[in-house]
């Protein structure tokens, strides 16, 4: 549940509370006499609903206390109105039927509003007011009773039933982003935090459906930083290309460390916007600052509908060793068809 959801509920529950004030006033009314002091007490009930319903909408982070509000008035409203029809005798029909209308709207309140933790406050405020409510009805008539207590329970039935339900889910949630961030973790190198070859082969087939393109480079004498500054130093090195890259590719573009000191990015692009992304990934690499200079061979090639990944990587790869071949730190585009 979004954190705007009481808010929205309130929104929409108030207005109908004061419209339900309204017509309990108008039928209570046209039933015969009622006592003044009632007929203020539900007047003011619906303009409370009614000023409330403006102060949520012009201060949303008042929700919450707003919401509570509203449920305990509305929980403590009925118990004080069926405390003072058992004091007077019998509650005639009209009465016991205007003040049961009030419990739903405790209920649904207490759900939406006190949602998490605060669940078993919520039910446990339903509960004492529905118990407090049957206690009340005590004098009425056996079958009037027997459907009052039926009417008050299959609510917490309701409400119980919601709150497992809605225990449920949340521990589905939570198993689905266990799982979701499992797999985010075998999908991912530990070192760079670029993707790995696992989820390359996941994202290829909508990269040749997208008819992109492949970009591969290498570091150039890697193998030399590590033989001279250490392993600690390749590290490093690997991490600065790994931000140089990311920086310089598109939200939409993907990078990959395919292995070593090798990567890959997948592009939704032609040929021609690729060549441009792979110079300019060559340029922040060449621009690093830090440690000891650093420069990437690129090769670049397109997507062709009938490629596997290992053969479009293929084509890209041959194409990043004849950038080496010609003096690296350049970008060499694979022969098109």
């Amino acid at each position: 549940m979004s954190s705007d959801s009481p808010r929205l509920v309130l929104l929409l529950a108030m207005p109908i509370g004061s419209v339900a004030t309204i017509a309990t006033i108008a039928r209570l009314m046209s039933e015969g006499a009622v006592a003044p002091a009632r007929v203020v007490a539900l007047v003011c009930f619906g303009a409370l609903f009614a000023a409330l319903s403006v102060v949520v909408w012009r201060r949303p982070q008042a929700s919450p206390a707003v919401g509570a509000s509203v449920l305990i008035g509305s929980a403590g409203f009925l118990v004080v109105q069926l405390a003072v029809s058992s004091a007077a005798g019998e509650i005639p029909d009209i009465e016991l039927l205007a003040q049961l209308q009030w419990l739903p709207v405790s209920m649904a309140l207490a759900f939406v509003i006190l949602p998490g933790r605060k669940l078993p406050i919520a039910f446990c405020l339903v509960l004492i007011t529905c118990v407090s409510a049957i206690v009340l009805t005590a004098t009425t008539g056996v079958a009037r009773r027997v459907a009052f207590e039926a009417s008050t329970l299959s609510p917490l039935i309701l409400i119980a039933l919601l709150v497992f339900v809605g225990a449920v889910k949340k521990e589905l949630r939570a198993t689905q982003e266990a799982l979701g961030d499992a797999t985010l973790s075998s999908e991912r190198d530990a070192l760079t935090g670029a993707s790995n070859r696992r989820a390359a082969e996941r994202m290829f087939p909508e990269l040749k459906r997208a008819g992109g393109a492949i970009i591969v480079f290498d570091l150039d004498d890697f193998k030399k930083l590590n033989d001279t500054q250490g392993h600690a130093a390749g590290d490093r090195a690997l991490q600065s290309v790994t931000k140089a890259a990311r920086q310089t590719l598109r939200p939409s573009d993907r990078l990959i460390r395919w292995g070593g000191e090798e990567f890959v990015a997948f592009l939704q692009a032609d040929a021609d916007v690729a060549v441009g992304v792979a110079h300019r990934i060559a340029a922040a690499v060449r621009d690093l600052g830090a440690g000891p200079r650093l420069t990437v061979s690129v090769g670049v090639a397109s997507v062709h509908p009938d490629d596997d990944l290992l053969t479009a990587f293929k084509r890209a790869d041959q194409a990043m060793y004849a950038a080496k071949r010609a003096g690296k730190d350049r970008v060499v585009i694979a022969d098109r068809r």
